[in-house]
């Protein structure tokens, strides 16, 4: 997979595999395409040449909504709604509701919830969190 900004290449022939459970981090100075990198792997940027696989599926064939249902971004910065944490991170489930929360929903949150000690801050407003807080709950997000 190749991605340019107008004319100007930032990547170039990317080929990585991630086998499924496998965790990879992502390193390198400031400038060289990291976050350029993440964007198109979860769709918000389109490659120039080449596609991106998620288990032999181009996700360019596919909904948004599908498409979120097997990558999750966290970006390094996001605004702050005046949401409680518990309702942010409900926000994450967000593909897979149709009409109404359902109560596999909220088991879901409150399993993720607990899983990263989270439970003192559910009712918290999002803007009276500490950076590292509110960092940990967009994860929560993500996982959720």
């Amino acid at each position: 997979m190749s991605f340019s900004y107008n004319k100007r290449e930032i990547l170039r022939d990317v080929d990585i595999s991630v086998d499924e459970g496998e965790i990879v981090s992502l390193l390198g100075p400031n400038g060289v395409g990291k976050t350029t990198l993440m964007k198109c792997l979860c769709g918000i940027l389109k490659p120039s040449h080449g596609k991106v696989m998620v288990n032999n599926t181009d996700l360019s064939n596919i909904s948004l909504r599908d498409r979120s249902k097997l990558i999750a971004y966290v970006p390094q910065r996001v605004p702050r709604i005046h949401f409680t944490v518990m309702d942010y991170i409900l926000v994450g489930r967000r593909p897979y509701i149709d009409v109404n929360v359902r109560k596999e929903d909220m088991d879901v949150v409150w399993e993720v919830v607990h899983a990263m000690d989270l439970d003192r801050f559910a009712v918290k407003y999002l803007d009276t969190l500490s950076g590292g807080e509110f960092q940990k709950v967009q994860i929560a997000r993500a996982l959720v």
